[in-house]
């Protein structure tokens, strides 16, 4: 068994690393409490199968409906945000 000393240096270098991340979860929250709509709800999208996604026009798609989807499988879910990943 192989142990490593890690200096406690590295606590304060991870923690300014993670210290903008309450911004990103801020302008999540904002989306995903439906803000944008005008009674505050937004409705799911399923997304039941692959050809639900070949549906998707990925070139005009905004983060607002993105965060609506709703997918019947992991698998379907990977390869939507793998292809949404890549365009965008």
């Amino acid at each position: 068994m192989i142990v490593t000393f890690i200096p406690q240096e590295s606590d304060d270098v991870l923690s300014s690393h993670y210290a903008g991340e309450n911004e990103f979860d801020e302008e999540l929250e904002g989306l995903s409490h439906g803000n944008n709509s005008p009674d505050g709800d937004l409705e799911p999208i399923n997304i039941d199968c692959l050809p639900d996604i070949f549906k998707i026009d990925m070139n005009n798609i905004s983060l607002e409906v993105v965060v609506r989807y709703n997918f019947c499988d992991l698998n379907v879910a990977y390869k939507f945000y793998y292809w949404f990943g890549r365009r965008t």
